[in-house]
């Protein structure tokens, strides 16, 4: 390895670092001590997703002519709400705007749909929806 991989190699885990230690901030991450090998993973599965969630935003925000960071854009995205209103006896889902901020963060991250999602149905499972699942899985 060159001088120059090898500072380039320093650089690429310095941002690595720096990106863990923004998103553990970010979505709270704290040390858990997992017991299971699964749960270990999924903690580090959701870990290396908020990572890669972070980098396609950073990425996004720079290519268009939002001047926001990373770390401010997510702040900013936290204004938007998904509040229930209860209006003459009728419920209704409705998404608040956020921030002007949030706003130049959705329009550089190519989001315009804020409508709330659908109530789900109600959910009858019959004989037909019912898996036939081998004992020996439990064995």
């Amino acid at each position: 390895m060159t001088a120059v991989e090898a500072v380039a190699a320093y650089k690429d885990l310095n941002e690595v670092e720096r990106g863990f230690a923004h998103l553990k901030g970010l979505i709270d991450i704290r040390p858990i001590h997992h017991r299971r090998d699964e749960r270990v993973r999924a903690h580090v599965f959701i870990a290396a997703l908020a990572f890669l969630l972070d980098r396609a935003m950073e990425k996004m925000l720079s290519q268009s002519d939002c001047n926001l960071s990373s770390p401010l854009a997510w702040r900013a995205l936290e204004t938007i709400r998904c509040i229930t209103l209860d209006l003459d006896g009728q419920s209704r889902m409705i998404v608040t705007r956020g921030s002007r901020h949030a706003s130049a963060a959705l329009k550089a991250l190519c989001i315009t749909k804020l409508d709330p999602p659908a109530p789900p149905k109600k959910y009858q499972p019959s004989c037909s929806d019912q898996l036939e699942i081998p004992h020996e899985i439990f064995q």
